[in-house]
């Protein structure tokens, strides 16, 4: 991972070399970020399409919607704190036009994701299964917010390049308040 070229002192430049040994340094976040960004796309141009999404019986559209929302957010969140540019990729995207944009417009669009999908969570009701988030517990709508909110405050606090750039650190505080509403270890007995 690079480990050893990321922690000299003074810094060297950074290697994106695609025949660079750690090449998944970048490669990774990069890929895995449009991967998610492009399987988002094309479910929420589905429903845009009229396509609707039902779970025994029940009309759970919204609650797919708001997902890929909040996965919207977080991809574009990673290549923001990441990459100096990127694209914007979402449901309304013409892919032929896409252009660089530089991460301060990449995290804009992320924290308009996370309004839409922490919006659409607070207006309708609903349950993410666990299989769906793999972290051993399924999420409320209610969840789901304060989940939301507190990816969006971990990214704020990552976001800046410069001392200049400090945290609306009011802002961090109001999206952590509510905190992570269960026991919270991805990696947990791995």
């Amino acid at each position: 991972w690079g480990m050893k070229d990321s922690s000299w002192e003074p810094r060297i430049p950074y290697n994106n070399d695609p025949a660079y040994t750690y090449n998944n340094l970048a490669e990774s976040p990069w890929g895995d970020s449009y991967a998610a960004l492009a399987g988002v796309r094309d479910g929420l141009s589905a429903i845009n399409d009229g396509i609707s999404i039902e779970s025994g019986g029940v009309d759970v559209t919204q609650r797919a919607v708001a997902f890929g929302k909040l996965v919207q957010a977080m991809a574009l969140s990673n290549l923001a704190v990441l990459f100096d540019k990127a694209f914007i990729v979402d449901e309304n995207s013409d892919l032929a036009a896409l252009e660089f944009v530089p991460y301060t417009e990449v995290w804009a669009a992320a924290l308009v994701k996370y309004d839409e999908a922490i919006s659409i969570a607070q207006a309708n009701s609903f349950t993410i299964p666990d299989p769906w988030v793999g972290m051993g517990v399924s999420w409320t709508s209610q969840e789901f917010v304060d989940m939301a909110k507190a990816f969006r405050g971990r990214y704020r606090l990552q976001i800046g390049r410069t001392p200049a750039e400090q945290p609306n650190w009011s802002a961090v505080l109001a999206d952590m308040t509510p905190g992570i509403p269960f026991e919270y270890s991805p990696y947990d007995d791995n």
